[in-house]
């Protein structure tokens, strides 16, 4: 990582409640990022999980070198939990000290989901979602998050801090693979920059073509994309709704239009097609909840 082994180790030595790096696990991919300054700097480490290395947890090469010279890691995994156990001991051996946030984890905010259920990449991109409302002084009476990878997920919480819940449905690559595999002739449709050899790939097009979609290529990937936006503002419409229809809330924020923060492999293509306002791109969105959810345990411990 940036720094070196010398620089981690010495950042841990002096203050052992500052985090060095934050790892991500998720279904496709395990990101690390570096922490500077108690924030997400720059972009991730990312390494496929489908690579031999980490099928079987030896962890050679790149990643191994960075996971033992990690310092004090925040791991959130919502993918294979043996991948999870293997880095968290690969950092241990090598003298840092790793966290695991698990579903049950301390939370820096209400919530009315049911306890225990809400994966811990969604619990962090609440945290992380309310944290970018309050430092930007956001005057939007709610806050819409998108997740927009292997599934799409979408949470909705209040300015004030309370998780009100959220949505579930298959991501674009999943609901295409779907449509391939449980029919006799519709083709794969990629949604991703590099399609799987085979895989018609249609990451540049647009949304709202002139006129209904003429080829069966087409009316896959346009109509995967429609139902997804259009669940997104359907979300928003309700949350809109919702705030104009609360007690508690500011006047002004009963109007404003709710925060939407967009985050995950497919974000930029889910953006770019939809019909909402006050929407942001955060790459960096799930990983800056899990360091503000490991703060949160420290804080409880002390």
């Amino acid at each position: 990582m940036a720094g070196g082994e010398t620089s981690q180790a010495s950042l841990q030595a002096a203050r052992p409640d500052v985090w060095t790096t934050v790892v991500d696990i998720g279904n496709t991919a395990i990101k690390l990022w570096t922490v500077k300054n108690e924030a997400i700097a720059g972009a991730p480490y990312c390494f496929d999980l489908r690579h031999a290395d980490l099928e079987n947890g030896s962890f050679t090469g790149e990643i191994g070198v960075l996971l033992e010279t990690a310092g004090s890691v925040a791991i959130g995994c919502t993918g294979p939990q043996r991948i999870a156990e293997a880095i968290g001991n690969l950092v241990e051996t090598g003298g840092g000290k790793a966290v695991h946030l698990q579903k049950n984890v301390r939370l820096p905010f209400e919530t009315c989901y049911a306890p225990g259920q809400a994966g811990i990449d969604r619990l962090a991109n609440v945290a992380g979602g309310l944290e970018i409302a309050r430092a930007t002084g956001s005057s939007a009476g709610m806050l819409v998050v998108i997740d927009a990878g292997s599934a799409v997920t979408i949470d909705i919480a209040t300015s004030e801090g309370v998780h009100l819940g959220g949505y579930i449905l298959p991501g674009a690559n999943m609901q295409s693979h779907a449509l391939n595999r449980r029919t006799a002739s519709l083709p794969p449709v990629c949604f991703d920059d590099a399609a799987e050899p085979g895989v018609d790939a249609r990451q540049s097009r647009v949304m709202n073509p002139p006129q209904p979609p003429r080829r069966t290529l087409d009316a896959i990937y346009y109509g995967i994309l429609l139902g997804i936006t259009g669940a997104v503002e359907k979300a928003v419409r309700q949350v809109k709704a919702v705030a104009a229809s609360s007690d508690n809330a500011p006047v002004e924020a009963q109007s404003a239009p709710p925060m939407i923060l967009v985050t995950g492999g497919n974000a930029e293509l889910i953006l770019d097609n939809l019909d909402t306002e006050n929407a942001q791109i955060c790459p960096a969105l799930t990983a800056q909840g899990l360091l503000v959810l490991a703060r949160s345990q420290k804080r409880s411990a002390s």
